[in-house]
């Protein structure tokens, strides 16, 4: 995307955006960037990231705003660096209840929850924006949610048995039929899953397809 680079370039080149770089990439524990519209802070957030080359924290105030930001940063950052990265930038919504009110969070909600935890563990999110009710939230360490998931390829060769074990150990719940991100069900020798992020779910047997579950 040279031509729409060459578009952005001057924004990147402005004198607030270049002391903001600057000041954040000396360690400043505080600066200011003010005056921008919504989309106007995505393209200065992808420009940070572009820029500094490191992972980036943005705090929102609700899990609209951060999706908003994290559409429009993500497009920013593949336009700046020319290659898409579809996971470049995440959410982790912050969950619509609390442990106090009996009820269990949206199906959709822990799924979003679970890829983006599943990215930050892979090293794969350059971007990640976090409403404040999800910061306060407590976490395991990275390697916890790493060793959750397991990436099957073309000619792995793994026992229905210890993948149903597997299944049941992250929180995956029989179903039949399978109609819901989370659930499994084995029929004869063909295992039908649902995984997070996917759009529909996956009959593994014989030949096995590459999918993180």
């Amino acid at each position: 995307m040279p031509n729409v680079r060459s578009l952005l370039q001057p924004v990147l080149d402005h004198a607030a955006f270049r002391q903001t770089a600057r000041q954040l990439a000396e360690g400043a524990r505080e600066t200011t960037l003010s005056g921008l519209t919504r989309t106007a802070k995505a393209l200065a957030i992808a420009g940070f990231a572009h820029e500094l080359n490191r992972p980036l924290i943005v705090l929102t105030g609700e899990n609209e705003v951060a999706d908003e930001l994290r559409q429009a940063a993500q497009t920013f950052l593949n336009w700046l660096e020319g290659k898409p990265e579809p996971n470049a930038a995440s959410v982790l919504p912050a969950l619509d209840c609390t442990p106090y009110d009996g009820r269990s969070p949206h199906p959709e909600i822990s799924e979003r929850r679970a890829v983006a935890l599943w990215n930050i563990a892979r090293d794969r999110t350059r971007i990640l924006f976090v409403p404040v009710a999800a910061l306060l939230g407590r976490f395991r360490d990275r390697i916890y949610y790493s060793s959750l998931a397991l990436e099957l390829k073309q000619g792995d060769e793994l026992s229905m048995d210890d993948l149903v074990e597997h299944l049941g150990g992250v929180g995956y719940e029989k179903g039949e039929p399978v109609s819901s991100v989370g659930q499994f069900s084995l029929r004869g020798g063909i295992l039908d899953v649902f995984p997070p992020g996917a759009p529909w779910p996956a009959a593994l047997g014989n030949p096995p397809v590459e999918r993180t579950f």
